[in-house]
């Protein structure tokens, strides 16, 4: 039982070489094909209609976010009203809030 057999490490160098060969190949595309430089003559930057969506989904969202969440959380406290002492459900919402805050945080783009 405490020991690999022969098979055990076949496995394990099949599987490390299609790592290393999957590796290798994506190394190899990119150095051949590198990336394209964009044109003098195309569209850049964020303006129009696109600035209208890109201010709705960063800093509009996590506000909408805020406000599901905590309709979410009055709903259900108000649907059962013996899980106001329950500690478990304290735990629950402050790893829902933590879960929100870290996405609306450190996931939401500059």
């Amino acid at each position: 039982m405490g020991t690999f057999s022969v098979w055990h490490w076949l496995v394990v160098l099949t599987f490390v070489g299609v790592v290393f060969i999957l590796f290798w190949g994506t190394y190899k595309l990119c150095k051949r094909n590198p990336p394209a430089r964009p044109k003098p003559n195309e569209p850049a930057g964020v303006a129009g209609w696109l600035l209208l969506l890109v201010v709705g989904l960063v800093f509009i969202g996590p506000y909408l976010g805020l406000g599901r969440l905590l309709g979410d959380i009055f709903s259900t406290e108000e649907m059962y009203p013996s899980l106001n002492g329950l500690q478990a459900w304290e735990n629950y919402k402050l790893a829902a809030w933590a879960a929100f805050a870290f996405i609306a945080i450190c996931c939401n783009p500059d």
